[in-house]
């Protein structure tokens, strides 16, 4: 498949400002300000939804993200996402990503899944793993 985007060059400042991760977390204390680290380094608006969590997750997410949203019993990851989602849109998001709060992600995957949505080359991407192009579906016809 020939990419019809550059998949590597850098997003404008405009386009990672309208990037809205979404962080669903339960029981991630240990490793989420260091997640948080890193996605904050490109994208501002990061969203943690803090799933019920029995340890610190809430306290230490609220130290290193701005947009920090929480259940107060475990609702599951579908329900903590569309916490997540509603509560981006409702603040303006024009893209959204979805992001492990574990650390198992690369924060410069966002790019290649950003880039074509940017040039209006489809509306959706799918990464299924780090090593593998973006997966697209094809923008509607106008």
């Amino acid at each position: 498949m020939t990419e019809l985007f550059d998949t590597t060059a850098p997003l404008p400042a405009e386009t990672r400002d309208a990037v809205f991760v979404i962080v669903p977390a339960f029981n991630e204390g240990p490793k989420i300000v260091e997640v948080l680290s890193e996605l904050k380094k490109d994208f501002p608006n990061v969203v943690v939804v803090d799933d019920g969590s029995s340890d610190d997750t809430f306290s230490r997410a609220k130290s290193a993200a701005l947009h920090v949203l929480r259940h107060v019993i475990n609702r599951g990851q579908g329900a903590a996402l569309q916490t997540g989602i509603t509560y981006a849109l409702s603040q303006g998001a024009r893209y959204i990503v979805t992001f492990d709060a574990d650390g198992q992600h690369d924060p410069a995957d966002i790019a290649r899944l950003v880039a074509p949505l940017s040039a209006e080359q489809c509306d959706v991407t799918l990464v299924p793993d780090s090593s593998a192009p973006p997966t697209t579906c094809p923008a509607p016809a106008a």
